[in-house]
């Protein structure tokens, strides 16, 4: 994965990985909100991986075989944090309203806007071009 870079970019954040070496990659995510402290508006962070092929039970006697990018945050002090931390006030500093029981309302239940992924010590899925990388894809950057 040496030289490669997978790039997401919406309307609230970008997450950039980029794989520096056969071991080590970096992992960006900067929040679009201008509203943000800086602590949480760029982030960046150093790990080490490898790719490991896996072969999972699917439905029934089916198996999938899948590609695993199993990803550790090279700084010490990350294996005391969450998996996840979510930026508090995050949706009233730097979401639209919605309407109460609106669809776009339940998808926000559904899927919290406003996360950091700390990347502990974390295995993320390889499809074709795109890394799963928590509820979203990341296509490789051409």
């Amino acid at each position: 994965m040496k030289g490669q870079v997978y790039e997401l970019t919406d309307s609230e954040q970008k997450i950039q990985l980029n794989f520096l070496t056969d071991n080590d990659c970096r992992i960006e995510q900067s929040y679009l909100c201008e509203k943000l402290p800086d602590t949480f508006s760029n982030l960046t962070m150093e790990a080490k991986y490898r790719v490991k092929k896996l072969k999972i039970k699917h439905s029934g006697n089916k198996h999938l075989n899948v590609n695993c990018l199993i990803i550790e945050n090279s700084d010490l002090n990350a294996k005391k944090l969450p998996r996840f931390t979510y930026i508090a006030e995050y949706e009233n500093l730097c979401l639209p309203k919605v309407i109460v029981n609106s669809n776009e309302y339940k998808l926000r239940r559904k899927m919290t806007p406003g996360i950091i992924l700390n990347l502990v010590r974390d295995s993320l899925v390889l499809r074709k071009d795109t890394i799963v990388f928590g509820y979203k894809k990341i296509p490789r950057k051409l």
